[in-house]
């Protein structure tokens, strides 16, 4: 129990990596992913809370999408 909060940031850090998401070198719980139309992600984590914002809808959706596979 006590090392369940690091289990998930990792697996959840492998996933949004492994979906082409980058992680900040500053700010380690803030994840984000440039599209080529110009778009952006922005996933912000603290242990099982997470927010996530971008700059266009489809990319929300889509991003939506593959998390709910």
């Amino acid at each position: 129990m006590t090392l369940s909060g690091k289990f998930w940031y990792q697996d959840l850090m492998e996933f949004l990596v492994s979906m082409g998401f980058n992680q900040s070198t500053v700010i380690r719980c803030l994840f984000f992913q440039k599209y080529s139309d110009g778009s952006v992600i922005f996933i912000l984590n603290y242990v099982d809370d997470m927010l996530y914002y971008g700059t266009s809808e489809q990319t929300i959706v889509a991003f939506e999408t593959k998390l709910s596979e």
